[in-house]
């Protein structure tokens, strides 16, 4: 699992903040490949909504661990049970 803490501006900014880390990633480790099924998250830090200026962990699973670089960190995290929702098809 790798993870990388990061300050948000907004939600929208997701599509160019996950982006941009993945291709960090793959520059650094082209051999990093992620986990089968894949499998990511982001946790939220903050301990209540908010709008703007969201404090997050990206989270996702892959296939061998490698040593941490840039503010992204590989680490075993340990079992959880929690409530996942995947929402696919357009939001309005």
């Amino acid at each position: 699992m790798h993870r990388l803490f990061h300050n948000m501006p907004g939600y929208d900014s997701y599509f160019e903040v996950i982006p941009a880390i993945g291709a960090k990633l793959e520059a650094k480790y082209p051999d990093l490949k992620c986990a089968v099924p894949e499998y990511c998250f982001v946790r939220y830090l903050d301990g209540e909504y908010r709008e703007k200026d969201i404090r997050v962990e990206f989270c996702e699973a892959v296939d061998r661990m490698k040593p941490d670089f840039d503010g992204i960190v590989f680490k075993r995290m340990e079992a959880a049970t929690v409530v996942s929702v995947m929402h696919k098809g357009p939001y309005a």
